[in-house]
């Protein structure tokens, strides 16, 4: 505790990303992290894969390029049978 009666906080714990396969196999509404490299960014998706699979990101707001490896954390859905985080 501070001195001024405010408290630490501890940074969260790390988390490990899993597979592109095994977060396609997750839930509507399932929150995952995935590690993956940017193959696309397109107008409205930021595609990435890694040797499982691909997904679809989005927004597209992300500071990333073509080739970039991301590790990247969200609520899985599907929009027009396209899973997309």
């Amino acid at each position: 505790e501070y001195g001024d009666g405010g408290t630490i906080e501890e940074p969260p714990a790390p988390v490990t990303p899993i597979s592109i396969a095994d977060a396609r196999t997750q839930a509507d509404g399932a929150t995952v992290t995935v590690k993956g490299i940017v193959t696309a960014k397109l107008a409205n998706t930021i595609s990435i894969q890694d040797a499982t699979g691909g997904l679809s990101i989005r927004p597209t707001s992300l500071a990333v390029n073509v080739g970039d490896e991301v590790v990247v954390t969200g609520a899985l859905g599907s929009y027009r049978e396209l899973l997309q985080l």
